[in-house]
Protein backbone atom coordinates (compact mmCIF):
# COMPACT_ATOMS: atom_id res chain seq x y z
CA UNK A 1 0.00 0.00 0.00
CA UNK A 2 1.03 3.58 -0.65
CA UNK A 3 1.32 5.77 2.40
CA UNK A 4 -1.83 7.34 1.18
CA UNK A 5 -3.57 3.78 0.49
CA UNK A 6 -2.54 3.60 4.37
CA UNK A 7 -3.96 6.94 5.68
CA UNK A 8 -7.35 6.09 4.15
CA UNK A 9 -7.43 2.35 5.80
CA UNK A 10 -6.03 3.80 9.34
CA UNK A 11 -9.02 6.32 9.27
CA UNK A 12 -11.46 3.88 8.19
CA UNK A 13 -10.23 1.37 11.44
CA UNK A 14 -10.62 4.50 13.17
CA UNK A 15 -13.91 5.32 12.65
CA UNK A 16 -15.17 1.99 14.27
CA UNK A 17 -13.59 2.70 17.68
CA UNK A 18 -15.62 3.85 20.10
CA UNK A 19 -14.35 7.14 22.50
CA UNK A 20 -14.82 4.29 25.03
CA UNK A 21 -12.20 2.00 22.93
CA UNK A 22 -10.04 4.86 22.61
CA UNK A 23 -10.01 6.18 26.14
CA UNK A 24 -9.46 2.87 27.38
CA UNK A 25 -6.47 1.91 25.08
CA UNK A 26 -5.34 5.40 25.46
CA UNK A 27 -4.58 5.02 29.24
CA UNK A 28 -2.92 1.55 28.98
CA UNK A 29 -0.52 2.91 26.06
CA UNK A 30 0.14 5.85 28.38
CA UNK A 31 0.73 3.89 31.58
CA UNK A 32 3.16 1.87 29.27
CA UNK A 33 5.38 4.55 28.38
CA UNK A 34 5.43 6.50 31.99
CA UNK A 35 6.77 3.16 33.48
CA UNK A 36 9.54 2.71 30.92
CA UNK A 37 13.25 3.65 31.10
CA UNK A 38 12.91 5.63 28.39
CA UNK A 39 10.95 8.33 30.12
CA UNK A 40 12.08 7.64 33.60
CA UNK A 41 15.63 8.85 32.73
CA UNK A 42 14.80 11.72 30.32
CA UNK A 43 14.13 15.43 31.57
CA UNK A 44 13.19 17.04 28.81
CA UNK A 45 10.31 15.62 27.04
CA UNK A 46 8.70 16.97 23.78
CA UNK A 47 4.87 15.43 23.41
CA UNK A 48 1.75 15.75 21.11
CA UNK A 49 -1.06 17.42 21.85
CA UNK A 50 -3.33 14.65 21.01
CA UNK A 51 -6.15 15.28 18.90
CA UNK A 52 -9.73 12.78 19.63
CA UNK A 53 -8.81 10.67 16.95
CA UNK A 54 -4.89 9.95 18.06
CA UNK A 55 -3.91 8.20 21.11
CA UNK A 56 -4.62 10.66 23.72
CA UNK A 57 -1.15 11.98 26.01
CA UNK A 58 -3.32 13.96 28.61
CA UNK A 59 -1.65 11.17 30.85
CA UNK A 60 1.62 11.90 29.75
CA UNK A 61 1.50 15.55 29.96
CA UNK A 62 0.21 15.72 33.58
CA UNK A 63 2.48 12.84 34.68
CA UNK A 64 5.68 14.64 33.14
CA UNK A 65 4.58 18.30 34.45
CA UNK A 66 3.95 16.86 38.76
CA UNK A 67 7.90 14.67 38.14
CA UNK A 68 9.29 18.33 37.52
CA UNK A 69 10.36 17.57 34.04
CA UNK A 70 10.40 20.05 31.25
CA UNK A 71 8.05 19.68 28.91
CA UNK A 72 7.10 20.84 25.34
CA UNK A 73 4.53 20.29 22.79
CA UNK A 74 4.85 21.52 18.81
CA UNK A 75 3.64 24.49 17.54
CA UNK A 76 3.51 26.36 14.47
CA UNK A 77 5.24 29.71 13.85
CA UNK A 78 3.82 31.33 10.74
CA UNK A 79 6.49 33.82 10.60
CA UNK A 80 9.68 31.31 9.78
CA UNK A 81 6.93 28.60 8.41
CA UNK A 82 8.15 26.01 11.10
CA UNK A 83 7.47 23.94 14.07
CA UNK A 84 9.26 24.03 17.75
CA UNK A 85 8.72 22.47 20.66
CA UNK A 86 7.73 24.95 22.70
CA UNK A 87 8.07 24.77 26.59
CA UNK A 88 4.46 23.78 28.79
CA UNK A 89 4.02 24.60 31.91
CA UNK A 90 0.00 23.74 32.47
CA UNK A 91 -1.68 20.93 29.47
CA UNK A 92 -4.94 23.25 29.66
CA UNK A 93 -2.75 26.20 28.11
CA UNK A 94 -3.75 25.03 24.88
CA UNK A 95 -4.89 26.72 21.64
CA UNK A 96 -6.09 25.56 18.26
CA UNK A 97 -3.40 26.52 15.94
CA UNK A 98 -3.05 27.47 12.18
CA UNK A 99 -3.34 23.48 11.02
CA UNK A 100 -6.34 22.53 13.18
CA UNK A 101 -4.51 20.85 15.80
CA UNK A 102 -3.82 21.14 19.72
CA UNK A 103 -0.31 23.60 19.98
CA UNK A 104 0.49 25.19 23.57
CA UNK A 105 0.23 29.18 23.98
CA UNK A 106 3.29 31.29 22.83
CA UNK A 107 6.23 30.69 24.90
CA UNK A 108 10.22 29.92 24.76
CA UNK A 109 11.10 27.17 21.85
CA UNK A 110 12.51 23.73 24.52
CA UNK A 111 15.81 22.71 23.02
CA UNK A 112 17.84 20.00 23.62
CA UNK A 113 15.32 17.04 23.94
CA UNK A 114 16.35 13.98 25.14
CA UNK A 115 12.98 12.29 24.24
CA UNK A 116 9.93 13.00 21.54
CA UNK A 117 6.68 11.50 21.82
CA UNK A 118 5.36 11.01 18.08
CA UNK A 119 1.65 10.51 17.08
CA UNK A 120 1.10 8.62 13.40
CA UNK A 121 -1.63 7.05 10.91
CA UNK A 122 0.78 3.75 11.00
CA UNK A 123 4.10 2.05 12.55
CA UNK A 124 5.76 -0.80 11.18
CA UNK A 125 7.61 -3.58 12.78
CA UNK A 126 11.25 -1.65 12.30
CA UNK A 127 9.78 1.57 13.68
CA UNK A 128 8.66 3.52 10.41
CA UNK A 129 5.88 5.66 10.26
CA UNK A 130 3.63 7.44 7.93
CA UNK A 131 2.50 10.85 9.43
CA UNK A 132 -1.04 12.90 8.29
CA UNK A 133 1.19 13.74 5.14
CA UNK A 134 2.07 17.13 5.65
CA UNK A 135 5.67 16.60 6.87
CA UNK A 136 5.14 18.50 10.29
CA UNK A 137 7.20 15.71 12.05
CA UNK A 138 9.52 15.45 8.79
CA UNK A 139 10.53 18.82 9.94
CA UNK A 140 10.22 19.14 14.00
CA UNK A 141 12.66 15.79 14.05
CA UNK A 142 15.18 17.21 11.65
CA UNK A 143 19.07 17.29 13.46
CA UNK A 144 16.81 15.69 16.60
CA UNK A 145 19.16 13.32 18.65
CA UNK A 146 17.13 12.00 21.15
CA UNK A 147 15.10 9.16 21.68
CA UNK A 148 11.95 8.64 19.50
CA UNK A 149 9.07 7.20 20.57
CA UNK A 150 5.93 6.31 18.33
CA UNK A 151 2.64 5.68 20.08
CA UNK A 152 -0.13 4.07 18.33
CA UNK A 153 -3.05 1.78 19.08
CA UNK A 154 -2.45 -1.92 18.42
CA UNK A 155 -4.58 -1.72 14.94
CA UNK A 156 -2.46 0.86 13.70
CA UNK A 157 0.69 -1.54 13.53
CA UNK A 158 1.51 -2.99 10.31
CA UNK A 159 4.31 -5.12 8.84
CA UNK A 160 5.55 -2.49 6.57
CA UNK A 161 4.92 0.77 5.83
CA UNK A 162 6.96 3.05 2.56
CA UNK A 163 9.98 5.14 3.93
CA UNK A 164 11.08 7.70 2.37
CA UNK A 165 15.00 8.89 3.13
CA UNK A 166 13.77 12.37 5.02
CA UNK A 167 11.63 9.53 7.22
CA UNK A 168 12.96 9.19 10.76
CA UNK A 169 12.02 5.77 12.46
CA UNK A 170 10.99 5.55 15.88
CA UNK A 171 13.75 4.42 18.15
CA UNK A 172 10.36 3.08 20.58
CA UNK A 173 7.08 2.16 19.77
CA UNK A 174 3.86 2.07 22.45
CA UNK A 175 0.17 0.60 22.50
CA UNK A 176 -2.04 -0.83 24.83
CA UNK A 177 -0.11 -3.93 24.57
CA UNK A 178 2.61 -2.68 25.66
CA UNK A 179 5.96 -1.49 24.27
CA UNK A 180 6.26 -3.12 20.61
CA UNK A 181 9.99 -4.38 20.19
CA UNK A 182 11.75 -3.09 17.38
CA UNK A 183 14.98 -4.30 15.68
Amino acid sequence: MTKDEIRVWIREQGQRRSPGEVEAASLQAQRHLLASEAYRSAGRIGCYLSTPVELQTRMILEQALAEGKTLGAPRFDEGSDSWAHVCMRDPDAVMIGSWKVPEPLPGEVLEPLDLVIVPGRAFDRSGNRVGHGKGHYDQLLQGFSGICVGMAFDWQILETVPREAHDRAMDLLFTESGEQLLP
